[in-house]
């Protein structure tokens, strides 16, 4: 029979182990020091915990309150805040340039004969709107039984024309011309006469500081109604110009740049013809010289 030795491994049960109680050590021993750390910091807070920070603080200014050093918690508002300023506010400065939160306002002016306009305080903008006189029709002519006539033409339409004006590069006061629409030819009353022509509407302006800003020129008058011949339409008004008149069967010119000349009848019986249309939009030319006059 054989036998057998078995040997120990080289370093023995005793070094595993050894090795083992060390990396325990090892572990307790940095749970130790983390528990410190943590004790540690603990107590730093506890150190500072109701203390003032009175050496720093929150600066506000103009539209800001409610700033003050560290010693107490800070709320920042808009000075003359509310909670709920209600629907279509803006915030800003009123009358009295006190800060607050007020209504959303627009000031509309309409006016229907020269005057001067004073911009309200505190206007970022205007809206200038301006329309010029519309031109005058013509009065018809009167035959006899079974000779042809024709009524009287319309007048031309006048400019409409608008424009945006910061309220810092135009003055405080603003004076408005407003146009006269032209009157209407009068018909005729006896046998074998001509209706009398409609007059030209006249222009609308606005200026400021005596300075002419924008214009909107008037429509020609509308010629009358004629015997056995037609009746031309008065021209609509231009940017830079005013529509002209109508003569007997020749329709008024357009005005310069936008304007449409009258309209021709077809036939010398019956209706007189339609006045052209006016220029819309947002450019004003330069007056004719010598016609402004502040309302």
């Amino acid at each position: 029979m054989s036998s057998y030795v078995i040997q120990p491994p080289p370093f023995g049960d005793s070094a595993v182990a050894a090795a083992a109680r060390r990396a325990r050590d090892q572990a307790e021993a940095a749970r130790d020091l983390a528990l410190q750390a943590v004790a540690d910091a603990e107590a730093v807070l506890a150190s500072v915990d109701g203390i003032a920070l009175t050496g720093r603080k929150i600066e506000t200014r103009h539209s800001l309150e409610g700033g003050g050093n560290l010693s107490a918690d800070r709320m920042l508002q808009l000075v003359g805040d509310v909670a709920e300023p209600g629907a279509l506010r803006l915030y800003g400065t009123g009358a009295d340039g006190a800060r607050g939160w007020f209504p959303r306002s627009v000031n509309r002016v309409r006016y229907l004969a020269s005057a001067s306009h004073t911009i309200t305080p505190g206007a970022r903008a205007v809206l200038v709107r301006l329309v010029g006189g519309g031109g005058g029709g013509g009065g018809g002519a009167r035959q006899v039984l079974g000779l042809s006539t024709s009524g009287g033409a319309g007048g031309g339409s006048p400019a409409f024309l608008e424009r945006i004006y910061w309220a810092a590069e135009i003055g405080a006061v603003l004076d408005f011309v407003v146009g006269v629409g032209g009157a209407g030819g009068s018909g005729a009353t006896i046998d074998g006469t001509a209706g009398t022509a409609g007059q030209p509407g006249t222009f609308s302006s606005v200026a400021s500081n005596g300075a002419p800003l924008l214009y909107a020129f008037g429509g020609g008058g509308g010629a009358g109604g004629g015997l056995a011949i037609a009746a031309g339409g008065g021209g609509g008004a231009g940017f830079l110009g005013a529509g002209g008149s109508a003569t007997g069967a020749t329709n008024g010119a357009a005005g310069a740049i936008g304007g449409v000349a009258g309209n021709v009848s077809n036939s010398a019986e019956g209706a007189g013809a339609g006045g052209g249309s006016g220029a819309s939009g947002a450019v004003g030319g330069a007056a004719p010289a010598g016609t402004y006059t502040a309302g």
